[in-house]
């Protein structure tokens, strides 16, 4: 199920957050979709099994690749593996761009079973040219994306300006969520939304990304915006 309008995520990417999920149910349930690190959770495997089957809302699944800021050193099978096993709570699944031809029988697997794969791309010290974003979206498209998430460093007002312009100039051709991170990452979430961007990523308990905003505050800006979310 990919969203048609921007949707509030909240990330679950540490032990403590795991934890206290039941006694975050009133922020969880502010958000569309809530994210499962699954690279960050298995040291907490058999709390985690249960939290995904206690979830009350639709779940994204991510097992992050080391290279694009994934914890522990997992191997591709290994990571590939974990994608099947929790292919059965999931809606949506996040595969790095970089992975998807390697990781085609996931992606099949996946949309065999009804869930969606979010093709992501993500660079932790800049900004790239817009060519090379744009040419990062058809490689994802190309490898069986049927979203495309790209998380990028914004340093100054030409970085921002790039990324909105991209989401700007595909919102209607590609299904897209582009945000920053550093030091215009927050300012840029809440725009990326205004301009179409379909997934803002949030956090519950404490932030797990640079630009992240509360679960709490950024349900407060979508409404005070307008920011319609899916129904």
């Amino acid at each position: 199920m990919v969203p048609t309008q921007p949707a509030i995520v909240g990330a679950v990417a540490d032990g403590d957050t795991l934890t206290a999920l039941p006694d975050l149910e009133d922020i969880t349930r502010l958000c569309d979709f809530i994210e499962f690190r699954i690279d960050a959770l298995l040291e907490n495997e058999d709390l985690l099994v249960r939290r995904l089957a206690d979830c009350s809302r639709p779940i994204l699944i991510t097992v992050r690749d080391p290279a694009e800021g994934g914890l522990f050193e997992m191997s591709p099978e290994d990571r590939q593996q974990r994608m099947l096993d929790f292919l059965p709570h999931t809606t949506l699944l996040d595969i790095e761009i970089r992975n998807l031809e390697a990781f085609s029988k996931v992606v099949s697997e996946a949309k065999s079973q009804g869930v969606s794969i979010v093709g992501s791309y993500h660079d932790f010290s800049t900004t790239p040219p817009r060519e090379s974003l744009d040419e990062t979206i058809q490689r994802g498209r190309a490898g069986g994306a049927e979203l495309i998430k790209l998380a990028v460093t914004t340093k100054n007002a030409s970085d921002l300006h790039t990324i909105l312009q991209l989401q700007e100039d595909t919102r209607s051709l590609v299904p897209l969520t582009i945000m920053g991170m550093g030091p215009l990452g927050m300012s840029s979430r809440v725009v990326a939304a205004q301009a179409g961007a379909l997934l803002t990523y949030t956090y519950l308990k404490e932030a797990n990304a640079p630009g992240q905003w509360s679960a709490h505050l950024m349900r407060h800006l979508f409404d005070e915006l307008g920011i319609e979310r899916p129904s």
